[in-house]
């Protein structure tokens, strides 16, 4: 009969080749592989380049996927706004946005929107935009500003840029915006 030491695992002697030696060999080896798993981890993280650039040209930052649209031949890295929260949400409490970089707001049905800055310290123009895609009008919107600044007439996207994105590009009502297929409201 074995004693309670050697069927609790006791610190007795072990022979080689038991099932014994087998297991504290095992149980030796656990922390020492999640330790490597852990290292291995940690440096797939560190790159030379540290661009969020994905393999379709488009990006993420903050979280958001960054989809790239053509305005009158210019490219601008925006995200897309296309449900209520996010549409309310916009770009308030963001203190940076690259000169190529915005977001799009997408509506479920063509409709006259009205936007203003509360909570919003960046410097931004919007355009206005039909749904075939022309730019109907742009505006400069006031950093935390209440003051609403209506459409004139019924829209289904609006794109908020950095202020004089639109202009140093020779950006103006009239030009057309290609939004990528798949880009729909979700209500």
């Amino acid at each position: 009969m074995r004693s309670s030491e050697s069927l609790l695992g006791g610190t007795g002697a072990v022979r080689p080749g038991s099932s014994r030696s087998f297991r504290r060999a095992l149980f030796a080896l656990v922390p020492l592989s999640v330790v490597a798993m852990l290292a291995v981890g940690a440096l797939a993280g560190c790159t030379e380049d540290d661009s969020d650039r994905r393999e379709d040209g488009n990006s993420e930052e903050d979280g958001q996927d960054l989809v790239a649209i053509e305005v009158d031949g210019h490219t601008f890295r925006v995200e897309v706004a296309d449900t209520p929260d996010e549409r309310e949400q916009g770009l308030m409490g963001r203190t940076e946005l690259a000169g190529d970089e915005g977001m799009l707001f997408v509506f479920p049905s063509d409709q006259r929107v009205s936007f203003w800055m509360k909570d919003t310290v960046l410097e931004l123009s919007i355009a206005y935009i039909l749904s075939d895609g022309r730019i109907d009008e742009i505006h400069p919107l006031e950093p935390e500003s209440l003051e609403p600044v209506q459409s004139r007439r019924a829209i289904r996207y609006a794109l908020e840029v950095k202020r004089g994105a639109f202009e140093e590009r020779g950006i103006e009502p009239g030009d057309r915006v290609e939004i990528p297929d798949g880009i729909r409201a979700l209500e």
